[in-house]
């Protein structure tokens, strides 16, 4: 699973952070839905939004003691699909 990327974020945060699919599909391939699942599971779960070729994934807190791991799928209209990981 390709990682994209580890971010700082304080427990009280709201942040969203977005993620770029264009170099896992080609251009005429496009996302129709995504999803996001965290480890270890959060309070208020993360959401994920479709904007074109980026998902917008949104985090309503920090873990005070660590970090977490959200993997974020995206499926697009011709049937490829891409997991990536973003460490918060």
């Amino acid at each position: 699973m390709a990682v994209v990327g580890t971010a700082q974020q304080q427990p009280a945060d709201t942040l969203d952070w977005d993620i770029d699919f264009s170099e896992f599909f080609p251009p005429e391939d496009v996302i129709v839905s995504a999803t996001v699942q965290a480890q270890p599971v959060m309070a208020a779960p993360p959401t994920v939004q479709v904007r074109g070729r980026v998902l917008k994934v949104w985090v309503y807190a920090g873990n005070p003691e660590g970090s977490y791991k959200l993997s974020v799928f995206a499926s697009t209209d011709d049937g490829r699909g891409k997991e990536v990981e973003l460490k918060v």
